[in-house]
Formats: structure tokens, C-alpha cells, sequence
């Protein structure tokens, strides 16, 4: 949700440069959801990992988009 609303934020956000032209920017976010037990949670570099390809995913698809999955072991 926090990525959606920051992809639409910048949707409709113009940045203007010092010499008066005015630009958009877009965004990919590669977000990993752990959605176990707190016992289980795997290790933190394991998920920034995870998330990382994921990212690498969204541009390859298109850029300007969101990927996210469900953490597993296997990933």
C-alpha cells in the first residue's frame, strides 16, 4: 500500500529544473512479505535479498512498477 501510494504520488508530482523544464520521474519497487510466525522470520538479508530481485524483476517488466511476494525458504 505505501508503494502504491508513493508510485501515484509521483504520478502527479512535476519537477522543475533550474532552467525551467519540467520532468517526471517514475518508480519500481520490489517488495518481500514475511507472513509466518515470529519464530520462523527469516534472517533480514535473506528478505532484503528477496526484495532486491524482486526490484530487478519490476524493471525488467516495464519499469514504473511494484512486484511483491510472499517470503519463502525457497525463494
Amino acid at each position: 500500500a505505501a508503494a502504491q501510494r508513493l508510485l501515484d504520488s509521483l504520478h502527479n508530482s512535476r519537477i522543475s529544473s533550474i532552467d525551467g523544464r519540467d520532468f517526471s520521474m517514475t518508480v519500481s519497487f520490489g517488495v518481500c512479505v514475511f507472513a509466518g510466525p515470529p519464530q520462523s522470520s527469516p534472517d533480514l538479508k535473506d528478505l532484503a535479498r528477496h526484495a532486491d530481485e524482486l526490484l530487478y524483476q519490476a524493471k525488467a517488466r516495464g519499469r514504473d512498477r511494484i512486484e511483491v511476494e510472499i517470503f519463502n525458504a525457497d525463494c
